[in-house]
């Protein structure tokens, strides 16, 4: 192989930037689909709708307070690939304005080893910040600031990184009551688990407050739909 390009898989491979020429290149060469392409170089020059979060070991941060909310409905789609671990996940989310001048919907995960695409109502306000816990959060910034009473909805999915092993469950926490849910775990043919449970569990370090088996469906896919929820809700499942 010559130096020239040995020197340029060995940079992508490390992880270091690489320019959008070269970025064409390797897509050409492992023939991803257009949007990918779009996805790679939206990542590379710093698109505010598609953005790797990675955390930092700094302290926790106190993210600024919002003005109050309700989600009036909320679809959550969680995809697992053939190793067991999460590649994507889906949410679309519809909120109301409990109060004037909402202009950001605050997303919190409990991995820093993600990227987040902004599809529909907003885009990506600032880098990751450790919100403590073992919790981070980024700020959607709404494409328009809503008034009392105003509602948008919200897309955005949700790409982990190869290499993550994450604990098999999934996660969907409710302080506040969010109506209208629909949760669904997308299990990969080639790893199948041996039994999966609604659970539910107060907080984090919690003991379960509630666990019972479900069935997956003929897509093997566990799919539950709450009328509302508040505390923590969580689906896991055994390998």
């Amino acid at each position: 192989m010559p130096r020239r390009l040995k020197d340029t898989v060995a940079r992508a491979l490390s992880g270091q930037r690489l320019t959008p020429e070269k970025i064409g290149w390797f897509c050409v060469a492992f023939a991803l689909p257009r949007h990918e392409k779009q996805r790679l170089l939206s990542l590379v020059e710093g698109s505010s709708f598609v953005r790797p979060l990675t955390g930092n070991d700094g302290p926790p941060q106190a993210l600024e307070p919002r003005p109050p909310y309700r989600t009036l409905s909320l679809h959550e789609h969680h995809y697992l690939g053939p190793d067991g671990q999460p590649i994507r996940h889906s949410t679309t989310q519809v909120i109301q304005a409990g109060g004037e001048g909402l202009a950001a919907h605050r997303y919190v995960f409990d991995t820093d080893a993600l990227t987040v695409d902004v599809l529909q109502g907003g885009r990506l306000d600032k880098d990751v910040v450790p919100a403590g816990g073992g919790l981070f959060g980024v700020d959607i910034v709404l494409t328009t600031a809503l008034h009392a009473g105003q509602t948008a909805t919200l897309r955005y999915d949700t790409r982990f990184v190869g290499g993550t092993q994450l604990p098999p469950e999934f996660r969907r926490a409710a302080y506040r009551p969010v109506h209208n849910v629909d949760l669904r775990v997308q299990f990969d043919p080639q790893r199948v688990p041996r039994r999966v449970f609604r659970t539910e569990w107060p907080g984090l370090t919690d003991p379960p407050s509630y666990r019972v088996a479900i069935t997956l469906d003929a897509d093997l896919a566990a799919h539950q739909f709450l009328p509302t929820i508040q505390g923590r809700v969580v689906g896991t499942w055994e390998w």
